[in-house]
């Protein structure tokens, strides 16, 4: 089943599943002893459970007059062995799943439009299958073996595939011609009568049937595109060996939405709910509930997914190492290859609800009706509105869903924006979120909806690193060498002074700003109060509740516990003289917390000693609660001041660039874009 497949409502599945489940009684009987007379009638029909080889051809039965055996009506009252809607009681061993046919000598399997199997050796050779109980056939072309992999489906039943260049058959795979020997695509996908080709990293189109191409976009990371999948809402997806990319725009442009851990993306369905899946090699497959905008794993991490299929009542197939189903759009998976699978290879989903699977030891199988094998589980329905027992559970925003809520999302990812080289995020207290790529800094007031860039004089704002909201809502922003001042949150900017040298700045509790290089200003950075002529090389500064001053170099750290007139160091790091410091942050407890490149250390004692909480993370935040989060190659959440630790990640392999703290909600940007969380005090 494929990612264009049409949604089907509750009503046509009952109906697909009973025709199913009637063309199946039809057949034969179940060999519990309750039907044993048909079942045992049948020679070379038990090819999975009992493990019987076909009579006399030992191929499985192929060609039999009745392919698979029926479980029948039982009598025993009890349900076991993966009956659905019937009992064949006891251990039922010799009940058929799985029908071995023919061996193919191909490595994949493609389905044509009009049924037929046709199986690719990419190199050599075509076959091709009519009918399952049948014979494969070579095909030939111009008397010679057909070096074809068939790639995409036309909109009027003629097949494209690579071979000799780009290939096109028109006859159901039994002829092919070339149609243009200079270009061989890594895959192809028809969208609106339109051929869409993956070149190397590049994907290109073509409006006259293969004829010519022009290049749609380029340049894309993480090797060879090899898929593109469009899905119910028209939303484009784009797969490399490592990457999955997005386009809302019918491929004007790409977005990178998840890593695939180094996997290759092999496969995408869609659920009928909505769920997107994307398949990655040896490893469980990802899947999206929200079109894409955050993705999350299965625990199940013996799952390889290098094909995915679904059937008609969303049970989920993985192929990999071997077959697995997963009822619950796949958070959780059971084995379904009955022992008779030998690896795997490719996999196909038939219009009637039949699995077909090649193995690595070129045994094709055919499963009974997959919609025998269990009833499909959907995944927790939309969150309502408001609930109503009057506590907000974890990770819920605006709305109270009760108890721990473990689907309401902790996460959301922010609009599309330009990702290239972000240098740093910030965000203040009223919601305003900022970023820099290098070439212009942007900001958001709609808490990520949409992005404008930050202008001066209808100039790009220069390069800052820091961004203060005043009391009075006034914004200031710096880089160290420069002051600039925003009264509209960031809409239009002013310059206060463009050569000051300010280095570090921060506010005071009593609303002042402080300045490492300038001291004090109570306008705004106007005018300023020096307090101190001793020159530091301050990159961060942080006041606790009650005043105290601290600040860090890339290698050094000081106190003023007399409101920055003078400073004493710090010298009880157990860290090298090469580590750098990157982040210091101070609990409401006054507790000090240092982030460096070594790990996360604390400080009970007002900075003049340290101890280790983690090595695992170099950056840290911590919100008005005191819960402090660290930041590394993932997100790891304390609630005990360090000395315990939870993840918090998003639910893909997106290591945080960079992040930012205000009003208790983290924005943080990762090479898949940028996220903003609920409220870390309901978490």
């Amino acid at each position: 089943m494929t990612i264009e497949r049409q949604r089907r409502s509750g009503n046509l599945g009952l109906v697909s599943a009973a025709i199913s489940m009637l063309a199946w009684a039809l057949l034969t009987g179940c060999s519990d002893g309750s039907s044993a007379g048909a079942a045992t009638s049948t020679s070379g029909a038990h090819a999975g459970g009992g493990g019987s080889t076909g009579s006399g051809s030992g191929e499985g039965g192929a060609g039999a007059d009745h392919p698979f055996d029926d479980p029948g009506t039982c009598s025993d009252g009890e349900r076991n062995q993966r009956e659905d809607d019937v009992d064949c009681g006891g251990p039922c061993e010799p009940c058929v799943f799985w029908q071995r046919v023919a061996p193919s000598g191909a490595v994949s399997l493609f389905l044509t439009r009009q049924g037929t199997l046709l199986g690719s050796n990419e190199y050599d050779w075509l076959t091709r299958l009519e009918r399952l109980d049948g014979a494969w056939q070579r095909v030939l072309a111009d008397g010679e073996n057909a070096t074809v992999k068939p790639l995409a489906n036309g909109s009027s039943g003629e097949i494209y595939g690579a071979g000799e260049g780009l290939v096109r058959s028109d006859d159901d795979g039994l002829t092919w011609q070339v149609i243009n020997p200079e270009f061989s695509p890594g895959f192809l996908k028809v969208i609106d009568d339109a051929l869409y080709a993956g070149l190397g990293n590049d994907l290109y189109r073509s409006t006259d049937a293969g004829l010519s191409w022009e290049l749609v976009a380029g340049g894309f990371g993480g090797g060879d595109l090899v898929r593109l999948e469009v899905n119910a809402d028209g939303i484009w997806f784009l797969m490399s060996y490592k990457l999955v990319m997005r386009s809302l725009d019918r491929g004007a442009t790409w977005f990178e939405v998840a890593y695939t851990e180094g996997d290759t993306a092999a496969g995408l369905v869609e659920l009928s709910d909505g769920v997107v899946l994307v398949g990655r090699g040896a490893t469980p497959p990802l899947s999206s509930a929200d079109r894409g905008d955050s993705w999350q794993h299965g625990e199940a991490v013996d799952v390889s997914a290098r094909v995915l299929a679904a059937n008609s009542t969303d049970l989920l197939f993985s192929g990999g190492t071997g077959v697995d189903m997963s009822e619950d759009g796949g958070l959780t998976w059971t084995e379904r290859g009955d022992g008779e699978l030998f690896g795997f290879r490719s996999m196909v989903m038939l219009p009637d609800d039949r699995l077909v699977v090649l193995d690595n030891n070129d045994q094709v199988f055919v499963s009974r009706p997959t919609t025998f094998w269990g009833k499909h589980e959907r995944r927790g329905e939309p969150l309502p509105a408001s609930c109503t027992d009057g506590a907000q559970g974890p990770g819920e925003q605006g709305a109270d869903c009760g108890g721990s809520c473990p689907a309401c999302p902790t996460w959301r990812r922010l609009a599309e924006a330009n990702l290239t080289n972000v240098q740093w995020v910030a965000a203040t207290p009223d919601g305003t979120l900022f970023f820099d790529d290098q070439e212009r800094r942007y900001r958001s007031t709609d808490a990520g909806a949409s992005w404008a860039p930050l202008e001066l004089d209808g100039q790009p704002l220069p390069f800052i690193s820091t961004v203060i909201q005043m009391g009075d809502g006034t914004m200031l922003a710096t880089s160290g060498v420069g002051l600039y001042r925003s009264s509209d949150r960031g809409g239009s900017w002013s310059v206060v002074d463009a050569t000051l040298n300010v280095g570090a700045i921060a506010l005071h509790p009593d609303g002042r700003l402080y300045s490492s290089r300038q001291g004090f200003s109570s306008d705004g950075g106007v005018s300023w109060e020096p307090v101190s002529d001793e020159s530091r090389d301050i990159t961060g500064v942080v006041f606790t509740d009650d005043g105290d001053l601290y600040a860090h170099g890339s290698r050094s750290l000081v106190r003023s516990l007399d409101g920055g007139r003078t400073f004493e160091p710090l010298d009880g790091l157990p860290l090298d003289n090469d580590e750098n410091y990157v982040k210091l942050a101070a609990a409401p407890n006054g507790h000090l917390f240092l982030g460096s490149y070594k790990g996360i250390f604390r400080s009970i004692d007002r900075g003049v000693s340290f101890t280790e909480v983690t090595d695992a993370a170099w950056n840290v935040l911590v919100d008005s609660k005191g819960n402090v989060f660290a930041f590394g190659e993932g997100i790891s959440m304390s609630r005990d001041d360090g000395d315990t630790w939870e993840s918090r990640l998003l639910g893909v392999n997106a290591a945080p660039r960079a992040v930012a703290l205000a009003d208790d909600r983290i924005y943080l940007n990762t090479a898949l874009g940028h996220y903003l969380s609920t409220t870390t005090t309901a978490w």
